[in-house]
């Protein structure tokens, strides 16, 4: 019975398997979409469990991407807000957001309402997942290269 030898993990690396820019982009994408079905259900509207899953999974990326993959890392979450936010305030203004908007609002006013509403979640996920990247850039390069 041979055994093989296993390369050594890469620098910066925090597993033995880190996942591709794209794949971190599906499963973030995956989760966010799960938990927007679960507070739909249970809430009506999107509320403080999309909040608090919004900011896990914009932690959770920067940790899972290979070193390659921190550009994309660095700039998920902004992004998947804008496509949460819109896409509510073009499709179901009225469970994007808990603050009442007039009546006659346009799409505009329930995005704009419905960023106001996750800025919290926003900012705190996006220097989380700004934070996870520098200490795994920092590590990277204190980490000695193996021969």
């Amino acid at each position: 019975m041979s055994t093989a030898a296993r390369s050594p993990r890469p620098r910066g690396s925090l597993a033995s398997q880190d996942l591709l820019p794209g794949q971190a982009v599906v499963l973030a994408v995956l989760a966010l979409a799960v938990v927007i079905a679960l507070e739909l259900l249970v809430e009506g509207r999107l509320a403080i469990l999309f909040g608090v899953a919004f900011v896990l999974v914009a932690w959770t990326v920067p940790l899972t991407v290979r070193p390659r993959g921190f550009f994309v890392a660095g700039i998920l979450p902004p992004l998947l807000m804008t496509v949460v936010v819109v896409g509510f305030g073009l499709l179901a203004p009225d469970q994007l957001h808990g603050q009442d908007v007039e009546a006659g609002a346009g799409a505009l006013e329930h995005v704009l309402a419905g960023f106001i509403d996750h800025a919290t979640p926003l900012v705190v996920g996006q220097i989380g997942a700004l934070l996870v990247l520098a200490f795994r850039a920092a590590s990277a390069k204190a980490e000695p290269r193996a021969t």
